[in-house]
């Protein structure tokens, strides 16, 4: 709640708020998110574009298309994806990172 609140506050003009995911097919979870996010913005759940693939799968689709310049390349710019630095390994916070980012490739 507080990094949608955080978006809202650093959005130009935000026009809604999405939510996606295979958690927002639980009736109560979806009604509940619902309920604490009403406001001024409309909030609607995602409808995935494809029946077999996973949520997850989709999203990464998404990014690759945006990523490649295609219909999805506002939503990249507004991520901020492309000003990340690093790997995936800088922001892993478990027991046995430091082995894992040792034995890391670069």
């Amino acid at each position: 709640m507080k990094a949608i609140t955080a978006e809202c506050t650093v959005l130009a003009r935000p026009h809604e708020i999405l939510l996606s995911g295979r958690l927002t097919r639980i009736d109560w979870v979806r009604s509940g998110l619902e309920e604490a996010l009403a406001g001024p913005l409309p909030v609607r759940t995602v409808t995935g574009f494809a029946r077999r693939a996973k949520a997850g799968a989709q999203g990464a689709a998404l990014l690759a298309d945006g990523l490649a310049g295609g219909t999805c390349l506002e939503v990249v710019e507004a991520s901020g994806v492309t000003d990340a630095e690093g790997t995936v390994l800088d922001y892993l916070f478990v027991a046995g990172a430091d082995r894992l980012r040792k034995a890391a490739p670069g």
